[in-house]
Formats: structure tokens, C-alpha cells, sequence
């Protein structure tokens, strides 16, 4: 697919105490405050994201490859073209722990999501602005990121799934995040 293009790929080891049900309260809890790191929003927490497709094994090494989305790209379009390269959707938990493994490989200026399928996303309510107030209008699925900015600090937060990825409306590119089984 034409609209994907590999930035670079390299190995990880997964902690001998990692633990995938506790994976992001860990870790936001050692970048909450840390130097660096510009913004951890507040959707990023454990309870959120307990349905994610694949767990990362704790001793276990991966693949992983972030892929430049070149062009326009629904959220879905992205998934299908992740499992077409046999990635593992690793939710919030598997960027956290790459990121906090090999931040070196994440591209600056840029934001990297991590993707699955909408199913085990969680949903997040749309509340809009009206004449009389605020009103919840809905619901949006949401997938996590994390971006490094020109100056090297960190944010990490969550993205709408229905937004087109390579056109997000931000001046940052748009990366993906695919890890696999080491062949």
C-alpha cells in the first residue's frame, strides 16, 4: 500500500516484569512530572484500555516498525494495513513501553498511534458547546499517541479513531506503530 512507508525497525526485549493490567498506570505514573515530558492526558489509564487485541509477553523480544503515513488514511485503512504486515495491536500498553524502550526511534515532530480495532477501543463522550451550555452529543472511540516535539518534550494522550490519519489538521506527521513476532 502505497500510502505507508517504513521509517525504521529494530528489536525490543519486554521487561521480565511487565504486566500488561498495570502497564500504563506504571508508566504514566513514572512520566507524570518527569523532565521532558510536556502533557499525559488523563484518558491514559489501565481501565481504559483493557480490551486491547494483543498482549505483549513479559520476557519475550518483538519486532517493531513505524510506518510514515504518507497520504490520507482512514483509522481503519491503517488497521487493515497493519494485520496485512502480521502486526500485533498492542494498544496504549505496547507504545508505552517501546516508547519508554527506544524513545531514540520515535520520529520528532511527528505523532506515532497505536492502533486496534474499533470493538476494543474505549469510548470517550463528545460534548459540544450549544447557546445553553455544554451537551453531551455522543460518543468517540479513541486510540493513543505519543508526539516529541522540535525541542524533545514528550505528550502522550489519546485520538479520535474516526479522524484521517496524514491530514489530522496539525502541522506534526503521522506515524504508526506496528510490532510483531520476531520471525
Amino acid at each position: 500500500d502505497r500510502r505507508f512507508e517504513p521509517l525504521n525497525k529494530f528489536s525490543i526485549g519486554v521487561p521480565y516484569d511487565y504486566e500488561h493490567h498495570t502497564q500504563i498506570g506504571r508508566a504514566v505514573n513514572r512520566l507524570v512530572g518527569a523532565e521532558g515530558v510536556n502533557f499525559v492526558h488523563e484518558n491514559l489509564i489501565d481501565d481504559n484500555f483493557t480490551k486491547t487485541t494483543d498482549r505483549l509477553v513479559a520476557g519475550k523480544p518483538y519486532e517493531v516498525l513505524l510506518f510514515f503515513v504518507k497520504s490520507r488514511a482512514s483509522s481503519e485503512a491503517c488497521v487493515e494495513f497493519l494485520l496485512s504486515q502480521r502486526a500485533l495491536l498492542v494498544g496504549a500498553q505496547g507504545l508505552l513501553l517501546v516508547q519508554s524502550l527506544a524513545s531514540w526511534q520515535f520520529p520528532v515532530d511527528s505523532w506515532v498511534h497505536s492502533l486496534d480495532v474499533k470493538a476494543n477501543l474505549f469510548p470517550a463522550e463528545v460534548v459540544s458547546e450549544t447557546g445553553r451550555g455544554k451537551k453531551k452529543t455522543g460518543f468517540v472511540y479513541q486510540t493513543p499517541f505519543a508526539s516529541c516535539d522540535k525541542k524533545g518534550f514528550w505528550s502522550f494522550g489519546t485520538s479520535d479513531f474516526v479522524d484521517d490519519l496524514g491530514l489530522l489538521g496539525h502541522e506534526e506527521k503521522d506515524y504508526i506503530l506496528c510490532v510483531r513476532e520476531l520471525a
